[in-house]
């Protein structure tokens, strides 16, 4: 379920470094203080998503896995 100002990105079924890419690319798609969830099943989606939000300064709010399938929860935050 979405909740307002969050958007969802399914990149089910794509490889790395595909879920990183189209989630930088949405990321400057949405506005400040805004979420996005994005669903993954690549191996090394959870280790990418920590050091891409590391080099940006966006928020990881939230990662769960279930199955084999990765849940992340990112708040874009404004550009330092």
């Amino acid at each position: 379920m979405n909740h307002a100002g969050e958007t969802t990105l399914d990149e089910r079924g794509l490889l790395c470094p595909q879920p990183i890419i189209d989630l930088a690319r949405a990321m400057g798609e949405i506005a400040v203080g805004e979420e996005l969830v994005i669903l993954s099943d690549d191996m090394a989606f959870p280790l990418d998503l920590r050091a891409w939000c590391a080099g940006t300064g966006h928020e990881l709010l939230d990662l769960t896995t279930e199955g084999p399938v990765h849940r992340a929860r990112v708040l874009k935050r404004p550009r330092a």
